[in-house]
């Protein structure tokens, strides 16, 4: 059920794919499928990615420390 208390007929799945760079710097994250779930019948439709482009990050070292 979604937050409006009517249950869902769909469901979302994404197949990402990660590539890091030794450093851990500079790391990507990539879109490969986006597909729509019914949920009664388990079909996938996938869905078109426009604009994909790749997620760039590098890991976090600290979020601030207390002083």
């Amino acid at each position: 059920m979604d937050a409006s208390g009517i249950p869902s007929r769909y469901t979302f799945q994404m197949i990402l794919e990660l590539r890091s760079r030794p450093l851990g710097r500079w790391n990507r994250l990539d879109f490969r499928t986006y597909d729509t779930v019914a949920i009664e019948s388990g079909e996938a439709t996938p869905l078109a990615l426009k604009n994909d482009r790749p997620f760039w990050f590098s890991k976090v070292r600290s979020y601030g420390g207390s002083n």
